[in-house]
């Protein structure tokens, strides 16, 4: 029977993720008509069961077909070309936040390497790996709640991402020609690097040897959001995981993030998020505790 759970976004870290059972239907991520782009602030991971369907992936065509794995991070473009009448599929999606207080990380590469490469090859045993760990994820998430089932969930679903990292560290990405993509690609390594203090976008256009006009337009181009976008994405991200995971001041965090004080952190965080700070703490701590 195909189950389809609902992707609601609430306080509650659990549905912050969401997983489907084998399904036809591929178009609440790949529009028919007309390419839109990927809204979810996380990753969408597709597993192809039978079948096969034709994509468009950034204006670039994929086939997918049994036993292709198909990963998608935020803000690429999407769309549905056709598939065949057998076409099956599963997938799992999940927001950033849902895994923000893990204790272990993945390398900060990978979900460049997806978005370059979102269809890389895999034999039949990596698959049929693959395939294990959805099935106990899904397994998981469907059982009576058992205590801890979100933290359980999240473990099961760290080592189902490293198993992917796995395949794309064997793998040699295809990067686009594109100068415009190369750009892009240079600006992310660096963000990576000096989003807690370089804020400017003469700071990024200087280490690339562009103007920060150019810059910004290439950025806009690529992605779809600004400069200064994922500027305050990268340092709210942090800010958020400072905030659930550590007993840090407020104080501490805003001089951490290199904010003049924490005041301008405050209204920062508040223009964002639509809460403040402290508040955003509160209601994190008191979820995460009812969620067993």
């Amino acid at each position: 029977m195909i189950h389809q759970l609902p992707f609601t976004k609430t306080a509650s870290p659990i549905n912050l993720f969401g997983i489907s059972a084998a399904t036809s239907d591929l178009a609440a991520f790949f529009p028919i008509q007309k390419a839109k782009r990927n809204s979810l602030n996380g990753m969408l991971i597709l597993l192809i069961l039978q079948g096969n369907a034709q994509v468009e992936i950034d204006s670039t065509r994929q086939l997918l077909s049994k036993g292709s794995l198909v990963c998608i991070p935020p803000n690429h473009l999407l769309k549905m070309c056709r598939q065949s009448d057998n076409f099956q599929v599963e997938y799992l999606f999940f927001e950033f936040d849902f895994m923000a207080d893990f204790p272990l990380l993945l390398h900060t590469n990978i979900p460049e390497q997806m978005g370059s490469n979102p269809c890389p090859q895999t034999g039949k045993e990596i698959f049929a790996v693959l395939q294990n760990y959805f099935d106990l994820i899904y397994h998981r998430y469907n059982c009576e709640a058992p205590i801890n089932r979100t933290e359980i969930i999240k473990g099961l679903l760290f080592s189902f991402l490293t198993e992917i990292s796995c395949i794309y560290s064997q793998t040699d990405t295809v990067r686009a020609s594109s100068r415009n993509k190369e750009i892009a690609d240079g600006f992310f390594r660096l963000l990576h690097l000096y989003y807690k203090e370089q804020r400017s976008a003469s700071f990024y256009a200087d280490k690339l040897n562009l103007t920060d006009k150019y810059l910004s337009r290439i950025i806009k181009q690529v992605t779809g959001n600004t400069f200064y976008f994922w500027i305050s994405e990268f340092i709210l991200k942090e800010a958020k995981l400072l905030l659930k995971s550590t007993n840090m001041s407020i104080t501490e965090i805003s001089e951490v993030l290199n904010f003049p004080n924490s005041s301008f952190f405050a209204q920062f965080f508040k223009r964002h998020v639509g809460m403040t700070p402290m508040q955003f703490k509160k209601e994190t701590t008191s979820s995460h505790t009812r969620v067993t």
